[in-house]
């Protein structure tokens, strides 16, 4: 998008009704004047993907639709996001949100399976109330101004990759219980 002095946030993923995309371009229509970019990368439903794509045409801008699936490009907006947006309506386990996390990119997602049981609210990401765009709205904003607290959201990038997913930590608990 050529706008590297704004955040910028990404969506990776199929274009289904499962991941919530719906919630998503519905939240967008009020965060232009945020200043931000949004990212949206992967393919599906023809529907939903002709909704991305009218989104992106609406507000070229600050809106890129990258109708693929590339693992490669995945991992570059992993690695070039500040959020990642992560919408679903169900999510049983979840593995892009720890990809990302990794990377140093904080999730904001639907607090719903997978994604509540690895996201700490406010710690390494950011969870909403599933299936609600006003609600995503306003964790995006309260996102952008955690942001400004440079210091504090350093800390809270750290923590997100310091996050351990390994089956080490699993075999702890495990025992421990």
């Amino acid at each position: 998008l050529g706008l590297e002095d704004r955040p910028t946030f990404c969506f990776v993923g199929r274009m289904v009704t499962q991941k919530g995309l719906d919630i998503l371009i519905k939240a967008v229509e009020s965060l232009e004047s945020l200043r931000v970019n949004l990212i949206i990368l992967g393919t599906g439903d023809p529907i939903i993907q002709k909704s991305v794509f009218e989104l992106a045409q609406k507000y070229p801008s600050w809106v890129r639709a990258e109708p693929v699936y590339s693992e490669e490009l995945a991992h570059r907006l992993y690695a070039g996001s500040d959020f990642i947006i992560i919408p679903s309506r169900y999510e049983p386990c979840g593995l892009i949100q720890m990809i990302a996390m990794k990377y140093g990119t904080l999730p904001i997602a639907s607090d719903t399976g997978g994604l509540k049981d690895s996201i700490l609210n406010g710690k390494n990401g950011f969870l909403f109330k599933k299936g609600k765009s006003l609600r995503l709205k306003k964790i995006i904003k309260h996102a952008l101004d955690r942001m400004k607290n440079k210091e504090g959201f350093k800390k809270m990038v750290e923590r997100a990759m310091e996050t351990d997913f390994s089956w080490d930590k699993s075999a702890k608990e495990y025992l421990r219980l």
